[in-house]
């Protein structure tokens, strides 16, 4: 078939046993052959009978106006959002965006990138989540010890002076807003 191809042979039936088939082109001569040939080209040429392409599938994803922090930390207005229409590339699991400020979650999620979240996803050991804490809305990489304590890691080592430590005693606010769907083909580090 690739041969046919280059050598732009339409009628493989025809061309190589002469068209004993009951192909679409048996019992023409040659040049009724090319005839068919230039008016299947000219139909093609229309654009009237060609093959049209599936529509892209869409929907509407709430983009929050404010951006969160991987840094230092911002409050995430649950009013102020744009609805956003979004394509197949958004997984489906997605209901919410919010965009990122700050260097901290690098080199994962970089300042000003989109963090596509799930409400409500239960968060493991090492997932990257929307966090509420004492007032500030942190995009962070979740960790919890036996002893109950969590951490909020920043995936940049160098701005370790982002992480937050909760613990019981510590008086600290913590909620978590969300998981970030992120790309699984780029493991994030273990953080212990």
């Amino acid at each position: 078939l690739a041969l046919c191809r280059a050598l732009e042979i339409d009628d493989i039936s025809g061309t190589f046993d002469g068209g004993s088939r009951d192909g679409l082109l048996a019992g023409l001569n040659t040049v009724g052959r090319k005839k068919a040939l230039d008016y299947i080209e000219l139909l093609r040429d229309s654009g009237r009978y060609g093959l049209q392409p599936e529509p892209v599938k869409t929907r509407m994803l709430p983009l929050y106006s404010l951006a969160v922090s991987a840094g230092t930390g911002q409050f995430l207005d649950s009013e102020d959002y744009d609805m956003t229409e979004v394509g197949p590339e958004v997984p489906d699991g997605a209901n919410f965006g919010v965009r990122v400020a700050g260097d901290s979650m690098e080199p994962y999620i970089h300042d000003g990138d989109v963090a596509l979240c799930k409400r409500g996803a239960i968060i493991h050991d090492g997932d990257v989540g929307l966090f509420f804490v004492d007032g500030d809305m942190k995009c962070k990489q979740y960790c919890q010890d036996y002893s109950g304590n969590v951490y909020l890691f920043s995936a940049n080592r160098d701005r370790s002076d982002a992480d937050v430590t909760v613990s019981a005693s510590s008086g600290i606010t913590l909620m978590c807003f969300g998981k970030v769907l992120l790309d699984k083909s780029i493991p994030l580090p273990e953080m212990r």
